[in-house]
């Protein structure tokens, strides 16, 4: 059992937000299925209903698919979150498939929430960033901050991305229908025999239990936020 690392700061609650922005796209399903658009005219409806939001979809220029099987299924790439406040999904040439009929509908609207939930976390990181420097600082100290993917070890344990991460764990567990009790016991019991953490689970869960040992204090601090995040949601 690994023993929580006591963190002082509150994690960012992204509920609202989330289930505004979920709303919106569920009521989109009549208006993209089944209508042979391609990827402009799908992009193009799913932009014009998130723009109140700051979100868009564009064609992603990366040669890898997502490490994600579940966002690979729904030809979508990954999501980031720029300085300005956009959050920008990319998705893959096929993109349009998915909207053939009905089938992947369900999924995509998960694995889109998913990516969400992460980005939202970081758009409220930036917003208390921004409250506590002048504005000619913020995109300096924003700078400083970021870690690139590539380098994963900084990239994992940046604190910006422990908490979006343990938010977007949250979401995965959920979607696979684990009730709280279950996933706080992962949360207490990440490495227990019988349950080692499976990736068709929770694919972040994993990565973090795959890259870190039981005491090193980014995977500790992560599942931390994990938990706030389940308690708080």
């Amino acid at each position: 059992m690994i023993k929580l690392t006591k963190i002082l700061e509150g994690v960012i609650n992204v509920d609202n937000t989330l289930r505004f922005i979920k709303s919106d796209l569920l009521k989109l399903k009549s208006k993209l299925i089944g209508h042979n658009y391609g990827n402009l005219e799908i992009e193009s409806i799913l932009n014009k209903a998130l723009a109140k939001y700051s979100i868009e979809f564009d064609n992603g220029m990366s040669s890898q698919g997502s490490s994600d099987d579940d966002a690979s299924s729904v030809y979508l790439l990954n999501a980031s979150t720029y300085d300005n406040g956009l959050i920008k999904i990319e998705y893959e040439d096929e993109f349009y498939q998915i909207f053939d009929d009905s089938e992947k509908w369900d999924l995509f609207i998960k694995v889109v929430t998913r990516m969400l939930s992460h980005e939202l976390v970081h758009i409220g990181q930036f917003g208390k960033i921004r409250k506590k420097n002048k504005s000619y600082k913020y995109f300096d100290i924003l700078s400083k901050m970021r870690v690139a993917p590539e380098d994963t070890v900084k990239y994992l344990s940046n604190k910006m991305e422990l908490m979006a991460f343990a938010r977007e764990a949250v979401e995965q567990f959920r979607d696979i229908g684990y009730d709280d009790n279950q996933i706080l016991n992962r949360i207490k019991h990440p490495f227990q025999e019988g349950i080692y953490p499976d990736r068709a689970e929770s694919n972040v869960f994993w990565t973090y239990t795959e890259w870190f040992e039981p005491n090193d204090n980014a995977l500790k601090k992560f599942l931390s936020y994990m938990y706030m995040y389940l308690k708080s949601t």
